[in-house]
């Protein structure tokens, strides 16, 4: 729950301070990870 503020907060910061392009790219990478992890663990559970 902490690490998904966390990350939220950090999503924000970068809607902000960086151009729409580049949040994309970077959204993308982020839900890519999160999906490959969650695959991980489901599968070594």
């Amino acid at each position: 729950m902490l690490a998904l503020a966390g990350i939220v907060r950090i999503l924000s910061k970068a809607v902000t301070g960086t151009d729409q392009r580049r949040f994309a790219v970077y959204l993308v990478t982020l839900l890519c990870s999160l999906t490959l992890v969650g695959y991980l663990l489901l599968t070594s559970a």
